[in-house]
């Protein structure tokens, strides 16, 4: 009898271990009870700010140089916004762009922390990078809000901040992809039931 509660209890943990990993790759902090962005076809990515980076009298600019941005926030902004292009074609969501006046709503992403991780013989941290996304009218009315973060083992020998970073910024611009896919599909009508 041992036995078969032992292979119930087997069966139960595998299909409970499916679920695992099935959580959103974004954490909501505020969203509208209304569905705004239901069918939005258009969104515009405001650069990112960067000013949360800034350390003792190291202003952000300085703190992204050390990473290895040499162009700064203008050049994480750029990859950001490329990454977020990609991805939301991936994910089939609306068009993504620059300019705010010819989209629906406006995606302020502000970087809230951007640490490049540590190896060596004794010790491994991966980096951590966390993004904060507020999706906007044009005129700034926020109406969602949410937060991406991503972690990335660094391997010894291959410590390039700027490298691990990239990859974080790619897996954040997945995550809001993936929130507005979510967000802008649009819920069959009971009609048509």
């Amino acid at each position: 009898m041992t036995t078969g509660k032992t292979v119930i209890f087997a069966i139960a943990m595998c299909i409970a271990s499916l679920g695992i990993g099935c959580a959103p790759p974004y954490a909501v902090i505020e969203q509208a009870t209304v569905a705004p962005l239901e069918g939005a076809t258009s969104f515009a990515v405001l650069d990112v700010d960067t000013t949360a980076l800034a350390r003792d009298r190291r202003s952000d600019r300085e703190v992204l140089a050390g990473k290895g941005y040499v162009d700064g926030p203008r050049e994480i902004s750029r990859s950001f916004a490329a990454h977020l292009r990609l991805q939301a074609a991936r994910e089939g969501v609306a068009e993504i762009h620059r300019d705010p006046e010819a989209a629906h709503f406006v995606i302020r992403p502000r970087l809230e922390r951007m640490e490049p991780g540590h190896v060596d013989l004794v010790t491994r941290l991966p980096s951590r990078v966390s993004l904060l996304v507020s999706i906007e009218d044009r005129r700034g009315y926020v109406f969602e809000t949410i937060r991406v973060q991503s972690s990335t083992d660094v391997e010894l020998g291959r410590v390039l901040a700027r490298e691990t970073h990239d990859r974080d910024l790619r897996e954040l611009a997945r995550g809001v992809a993936v929130y507005l896919a979510d967000r802008t599909r649009q819920s069959p009508h009971p009609a048509s039931w």
